[in-house]
């Protein structure tokens, strides 16, 4: 996990109310992603306010923090014992974005490709924006073309995104290329 910044009684007495909104909402997303970590979507979706916009629902999702409770229950049936680095996050009082890495072993069916245990790491950087200290709107960019190849597939082309998408193309066989991390950030 990342580096953290815990502030003592003293500390918050100093600090101006935006200074406070500041940190909380970094200790906001510091927690859903911890608690994703331990696998704990009720504790992932504490913050987040009941009607948030979440800009990369699933297809067929129900609206809101409802349809985000079903993604993460499809993610973390995925990676159940995924670990989530968080490599950066910047926060100010209303957006937080955090960069991170999830790292595991990969299981069921992900983006319609059936995982048998195979060692991934996949890269996001998630944007939240926040009111009154709730989450009210969330985006994302996943490296779902890196990780679908260390899935073994070969993905050319426009992919729709989306854990549950379909893919052109067929089985990989290896090559140059294809490592586990792949520059191109696709949604």
């Amino acid at each position: 996990m990342s580096r953290e910044i815990s502030l003592g009684a003293r500390d918050a007495d100093v600090l101006s109310d935006a200074d406070k909104r500041v940190a909380a909402n970094r200790q906001a997303i510091l927690d859903h992603f911890r608690a994703l970590e331990r696998g704990d979507v009720r504790g992932a979706l504490a913050t987040f306010a009941p009607d948030m916009i979440n800009h990369r629902m699933e297809p067929g999702s129900a609206p809101g923090r409802d349809g985000l409770a079903q993604t993460l229950a499809v993610v973390l049936q995925c990676f159940p014992s995924a670990t989530w680095h968080i490599e950066s996050i910047v926060a100010d009082a209303e957006n937080v974005v955090a960069k991170l890495v999830v790292e595991g072993e990969a299981h069921d069916v992900i983006m319609g490709v059936r995982a048998v245990g195979q060692r991934v790491t996949w890269r996001h950087i998630h944007w939240f924006r926040m009111s009154d200290g709730k989450i009210v709107e969330h985006d994302a960019i996943r490296d779902d073309r890196g990780l679908l190849r260390q899935l073994g597939m070969n993905v050319r082309g426009p992919h729709p995104g989306g854990l549950g998408g379909g893919l052109l193309g067929g089985a990989h066989a290896g090559g140059p290329g294809t490592g586990d991390r792949d520059p191109a950030l696709t949604a």
